[in-house]
């Protein structure tokens, strides 16, 4: 068989006797019909496989079947004719060109044809259009990776929120594990305290007792000697008694805020040498010896009368906790933050400390050993009030110790007048203020209850927040704060931690478990850096006394807008609209509003915003719509835009949108004082940015 000829010869015996031409046959059917010679030239196609591919019948003869493929398919269909060559009969999908250039996948049934005297002349394929089962199974193949990637995704979510969920559990036991422990140190500290402040005060009341009865038997029978040791006794306990209240006293002064640094510049040559001096007769009781290094000279600004109190109450620790040993006082000059301080080192050689007590020495009411305290009597509040004095005046307090190779205290703080104070200047009653005068005509901004039992602090507060439009509640208790709450509904809480009755942390439970309450920000302002307790109770930001203006301002202002900013607000529905616009105007915004796309253009026109919130589903007009006409109009196209909407956005609209927006938040899981928050973030009262947030 040398031509197409050959292969229409071919014959089949037909119902009459006679033969069935083999074209007569396969132009009959749907299937497509190749004969091929071994190197692939194509002897016959019938109709079928030529229509299959949009070409005639005579345009496909004399081809091979590789000018019908791309170049890879048609490698794969050379390496199937070496198979045919060697006797092999296969099926496969396969892939053809279409005249279009379109690509046609098909199933393929190809064996080889023999002479009859067995010798292999070509091949004999049968093609099958399965373009529509491919299609189907792309459909297929796609759905089942949007359902994996669902699936994933969704696993993924329920990962994180049970790790979210799993935090937060830990961090509330914690809490409550802290609180319970901070329970417990009060109550031993309060029942230590009954007893420490009893045992001098009845020395005092029985050796006076004994001194008056000695007065009684009459000037004659007096021994002068018995009384002046009674005296002597009454006047060490008595000392002892002022020693144990004026620790309290000053720890609650600390914690109160009504601390003052009174700075001044003095030899600190003659302070060290004053404190040796006190601490020296002690030390001999002890059998210690006490050595001072002075390598820092010359004056130093600081409160003298403070750091005093620090070194005597760091020695006196020292030599306490020392026996038949040395003590020294090393001062030198250091660096702090980047400028010139001192440092002040106390080193004995006593007992030291176990690394696991170590973090408990600067926490109030907790000692590193309970009975340390029964053994050798005090508040145990001298090292928390050594930390506070050292951050009062800018420095720091560090410890280092190992057991039965002693400790060294190191005090380092500025030697230059610390954030400019002037001697004999208070850190907490001199801020700087911008304006000191009320404003009356200041916009009507956001209500700041502020619940704290210390009256400074509400003036303090008030001077800073009064003038820049903020309306101010106070409360003076926890349980009055929890009742103005209720009546006022503010708009953000200040609330202190230590307070007498109901403390800040209970209060804080109570407003964030209680319906109407829960939502309020709340912002801590205590003595104590809690921030983690406060955060797992649900604080909005913690801030630590003394309270910095700049700080305090930059906290609040995300719930009170600049004066004179301007909002417009592109909503169909006229309960969110009103609801969004109350909002803002209470917080000191001019507001305008658009009821769709057309309406906000128009308002555009007249008057420019600070920024436009914006819905997207409404007549007219969406917000798509009007958020690329104000891209494309130079008047318009910085003007922040937050979108606000209930709708489900695809990646396509996400990605629409994302070229015009600002932020996009969902009415469905966003409170309106997220949504404000969000807002002035946007135009710069609080962190600026202008990533898209979903």
């Amino acid at each position: 068989m040398a031509d197409r000829d050959d292969a229409t010869r071919i014959s089949i015996p037909g119902p009459q006797g006679g033969d069935l031409p083999f074209a007569t046959i396969v132009e009959t059917i749907n299937d497509g019909i190749l004969v091929c010679r071994m190197n692939g030239e194509i002897v016959y196609a019938n109709i079928s496989m030529a229509s299959m591919l949009g070409y005639e019948q005579e345009e496909m003869v004399g081809k091979t079947l590789f000018d019908f493929m791309t170049d890879e398919w048609a490698r794969r269909a050379r390496e199937n004719l070496a198979r045919r060559k060697e006797g092999v009969a296969e099926m496969f999908d396969h892939q053809f060109a279409h005249r279009d250039g379109s690509g046609l996948w098909t199933l393929v049934s190809a064996k080889p044809m023999r002479e009859a005297d067995g010798t292999q002349w070509g091949s004999l394929v049968a093609i099958q259009d399965i373009s529509t089962r491919k299609e189907m199974e792309e459909e297929l193949r796609q759905a089942r990776d949007e359902l994996e990637r669902r699936v994933a995704e969704r696993t993924e979510q329920l990962v994180e929120i049970n790790a979210r969920l799993q935090t937060e559990v830990e961090e509330r036991t914690e809490a409550e594990q802290r609180a319970l422990e901070a329970s417990r140190a009060k109550s031993a500290f309060l029942a230590n305290m009954s007893h420490e402040l009893r045992t001098p005060l009845n020395a005092v009341i029985g050796y006076t007792e004994l001194i008056q009865e000695d007065l009684s038997h009459g000037i004659e029978a007096l021994d002068l000697e018995s009384i002046a040791r009674d005296l002597g006794k009454v006047h060490a306990s008595a000392n002892h008694l002022l020693s144990l209240i004026n620790d309290i006293l000053d720890l609650s002064k600390v914690e109160a805020g009504k601390m003052e640094l009174f700075n001044e510049s003095f030899d600190l040559g003659h302070l060290v040498q004053e404190v040796v001096d006190t601490i020296d007769p002690l030390a001999r009781k002890s059998g210690n010896h006490i050595e001072l290094s002075n390598h820092y000279h010359g004056d130093l600004v600081a409160d003298r009368t403070k750091l005093k109190q620090v070194l005597l109450n760091l020695m006196g620790n020292a030599v306490k906790f020392t026996e038949k040993g040395t003590v020294r006082l090393v001062t030198s000059p250091a660096t702090l933050h980047g400028s010139a301080g001192v440092c002040l080192e106390v080193i004995d050689s006593g007992m030291g400390i176990s690394a696991d007590k170590i973090e408990r020495l600067f926490q109030p009411f907790t000692q590193a050993d309970e009975s340390t305290t029964r053994r050798h009597g005090g508040t145990g509040l001298g090292l928390t009030i050594c930390k506070r004095f050292c951050e009062m005046m800018g420095g720091t307090i560090e410890v280092e110790s190992e057991p039965g190779q002693g400790t060294t205290f190191r005090v380092t703080i500025p030697s230059a007048d610390p954030a400019g104070l002037n001697e004999s200047s208070s850190v907490v009653w001199r801020p700087d203020f911008e304006s000191g005068a009320l404003n009356p005509d200041a916009p009507r901004g956001p209500r700041v209850l502020i619940i704290d039992d210390d009256p400074n602090v509400h003036e303090l507060i008030h001077r800073i927040l009064a003038p820049r439009g903020f309306q101010l509640i106070s409360a003076y208790s926890g349980d009055q704060g929890l009742e103005l709450a209720r009546e006022q509904l503010p708009d953000v809480i200040t609330l202190d931690v230590m307070m007498p009755g109901r403390d800040g942390w209970s209060v804080l439970s109570t407003l964030k478990s209680q319906a109407g309450l829960e939502h309020i920000p709340v912002v801590m302002v205590s003595m104590i850096d809690d921030r983690n307790i406060g955060f797992a109770l649900g604080a909005t930001d913690y801030l630590v006394k003394p309270i910095q203006r700049d700080r305090l301002l930059k906290t609040l202002s995300r719930f009170h807008p600049e004066e004179g900013a301007s909002a417009l607000v592109v909503e169909d529905e006229p309960a969110i609209r009103e609801m969004i616009s109350r909002h803002l105007r209470n917080a000191g915004w001019r507001v305008d509003c658009a009821e769709n796309g057309r309406k906000a253009l128009e308002v555009l026109d007249e008057e420019r915003p600070d920024v436009v919130i914006l819905d997207l589903m409404m007549p007219e007009m969406d917000g798509f719509e009007v958020a690329e006409v104000m891209r494309q109009e130079p008047r318009w196209k910085d003007i922040p835009i937050v979108v606000v909407t209930a709708m489900d956005l695809d990646a396509a609209e996400t990605a629409r949108l994302r070229r015009s927006v600002s932020r996009i938040l969902s009415k469905n899981v966003r409170s309106i004082e997220e949504v404000m928050t969000e807002v002035m973030d946007v135009i710069g009262l609080s962190t600026t940015s202008t990533k898209v947030r979903i």
